[in-house]
């Protein structure tokens, strides 16, 4: 709605209201600028705390995934250890009690196929349910594990068999 005089020409306060609508447009476009600078920074500021936040996250993340990690490891070494092989047995003749085992041998005990030879009347094992009892000179053949009889023939001095035993421990 500007009016122009008949020259052509502003009047002065034409002229000083458009120099106040620019400097209003000046001091408007200032505060934008300053608003948008603002704007950044508190973004700027989000996207470092939402960064700080997400490396939180993933490094939390990744002690779960090391620890399940570590669990899944200790459980095959521990299901590995259990399938460790034993030594191989060795052929010896030992005794325990007064008798003499020759036979295989593990860590000491009889362990695997073995005769027994009895220098006492004794019970043959403590986990034998018929109570087998032995004569000096009786021997058993049989198989042993850890130490322990789990089944086997008893034979008199003289070779002949006697009964079968079976403690199955």
């Amino acid at each position: 709605e500007e009016s122009i005089n008949d020259v052509g020409v502003k009047t002065s306060a034409q002229a000083e209201k458009e120099n106040q609508e620019i400097a209003s447009n000046s001091e408007t476009e200032t505060e934008v600028k300053k608003e948008l600078e603002e704007t950044k920074r508190v973004d700027a500021q989000e996207v470092s705390k939402g960064t700080k936040n997400m490396q939180s996250e993933i490094v939390t993340n990744k002690k779960t995934e090391l620890a399940d990690q570590v669990k899944k490891e200790n459980v095959r070494t521990e299901a590995a250890q259990k399938d460790v092989v034993k030594p191989a047995a060795t052929v010896k003749t030992i005794v325990i009690d007064g008798n003499k085992y020759t036979g295989e041998v593990r860590d000491g005990k009889p362990d695997g196929n073995g005769r027994l030879t009895y220098s006492y009347h004794e019970r043959i094992s403590e986990y034998d349910p018929k109570v087998t009892m032995s004569e000096v000179g009786d021997y058993m053949e049989g198989k042993w594990t850890n130490g322990s009889l789990e089944y086997g023939t008893l034979y008199d001095k003289n070779g002949v068999k006697k009964t079968r035993v079976i403690v199955g421990r």
